[in-house]
């Protein structure tokens, strides 16, 4: 059927397209639909732009938030499990509607940009220096992390639930029977 010279192109071939369809099942983003999609945590409509975000299971799911505090908020209270989240997305307000893990992003927590929820919580990729961000606007460099740690001790959460405390490393003697595990993707 096949010449000796054909097979191992032919198998290559079989491989190569193996491997891109399970690359094409690994979950991911999705683009927002602004306008359209409606935020699984405050239940409201999204549509600015420069602050979408997404919480990816898994299984492939997503949800959808209008802003970071939202995100931060319902991972916060554990509305997917922990161990079901695959990764956390936010919107590079330097370049919408582009996506970026937490983890690649830094936050900058000002009132020069009020975010939609009003924790004034905006992400950038690390396509910009952060020295740019901080000359360009007044504001407190954040990470991941400290996202999370400024809205669970907040006073409040975004749509007027009381705050959860600090959140705590895994270990942390404080965490245990809390129900917060402290695991974060991205670590930070």
């Amino acid at each position: 059927m096949f010449t000796t010279t054909a097979r191992p192109a032919f198998i290559a071939l079989l491989t190569m397209s193996g491997l891109a369809l399970l690359a094409a099942c690994e979950p991911g983003p999705r683009p927002l639909a602004y306008g359209e999609d409606v935020g699984d945590y405050c239940r409201m409509t999204i549509v600015d732009e420069g602050y979408g975000a997404e919480l990816v299971t898994r299984t492939g799911k997503v949800y959808t938030f209008d802003s970071i505090e939202c995100l931060a908020g319902f991972y916060l209270e554990e509305q997917v499990p922990p161990e079901e989240v695959h990764s956390l997305w936010v919107t590079d307000f330097q370049d919408p509607p582009t996506l970026v893990p937490v983890e690649k992003a830094f936050f900058l927590h000002s009132r020069d940009l009020p975010s939609p929820m009003g924790m004034n919580l905006t992400a950038f990729s690390g396509a910009i220096r952060r020295d740019a961000v901080t000359n360009s606007f007044y504001g407190e460099l954040l990470d991941w992390q400290d996202v999370l740690d400024l809205v669970a001790g907040g006073g409040s959460l975004p749509h007027g639930k009381p705050g959860q405390g600090q959140a705590r490393a895994p270990g942390d003697p404080a965490e245990r029977g809390s129900g917060h595990d402290g695991h974060h993707p991205g670590g930070g």
